[in-house]
């Protein structure tokens, strides 16, 4: 077997920073032995982390202060493939759901983290299978796309109103999107779609679409990822098939 040797040169430098601690920089722990894999997992109010992957009695709460996993309460669907925004409240809503590949639930249900019980809601206008949910300025949840049937997308948006415990369709506001839109609440109120052609939506009545751009690269709807890391600036990294590796920031 061939042996190397690496050289090494050291700088001296006249001073030397204090090195920082895990609290500032980050540090990573040991991986989890988690019993499934966690398609969906949200971070609690109660701090805890509710998970799950698919409708076999599997939805578990882990402690991240003591490691333990524990099973949560079963809302007796299938949640694979939904989408979940939190309520003011601190409760969680969860849209839609997988029959199978592409066919989605129409029915929802508010999550309680304090008492560990479901609550179902009213059924949605039509099946959603990779939904996206985002919550509104107000705390009512805009949920949009997801497919209904095989190829069948569920192109009318609608706002889950806490007050009314109820769904409003934004008629005007009807538009087939790409499973799972990266959706974001933008500073002015609206919802922004972080989409291969991004648009505003005004949620309120029956809604409204206005156009804004073009993203430079095509192609990251399809696995890429998005997110909004300071008010109104929204990175989007990856995504395409075959993958890239470029990234681009949208500044509205």
């Amino acid at each position: 077997m061939a042996s190397f040797a690496i050289a090494v040169t050291v700088a001296s430098v006249s001073t030397v920073r204090a090195q920082e601690g895990p609290s500032l920089v980050g540090e990573w722990s040991l991986v989890q032995d988690w019993p499934v894999v966690s398609a969906h997992a949200i971070m609690l109010p109660t701090r805890e982390v509710l998970f799950w992957y698919n409708d076999s009695q599997q939805f578990l709460l882990w402690d991240p202060e003591t490691d333990f996993i524990n099973q949560a309460a079963n809302p007796q669907r299938n949640l694979l493939c939904s989408g979940h925004a939190f309520l003011p409240d601190g409760t969680l809503l969860v849209s839609g759901g997988h029959i199978q590949n592409n066919v989605g639930l129409n029915s929802a249900g508010i999550y309680d983290p304090y008492t560990d019980f479901w609550t179902p809601v009213p059924d949605m206008n039509g099946g959603r299978w990779y939904p996206s949910s985002t919550t509104l300025a107000n705390g009512d949840v805009l949920v949009t796309s997801g497919d209904k049937s095989q190829g069948d997308n569920n192109g009318l948006p609608q706002v889950f109103e806490q007050e009314w415990t109820d769904w409003r369709n934004l008629t005007n506001a009807e538009l087939s999107l790409p499973l799972y839109p990266r959706t974001f609440l933008a500073p002015d109120g609206r919802v922004f779609f972080a989409t291969a052609t991004s648009r505003y939506l005004d949620t309120s009545g029956t809604g409204a679409l206005t156009d804004v751009a073009s993203r430079n690269v095509a192609g990251r709807d399809n696995h890429g990822s998005a997110v909004m890391y300071e008010a109104g600036k929204v990175l989007w990294t990856g995504g395409g098939d075959p993958p890239t590796e470029t990234c681009e920031i949208i500044d509205l």
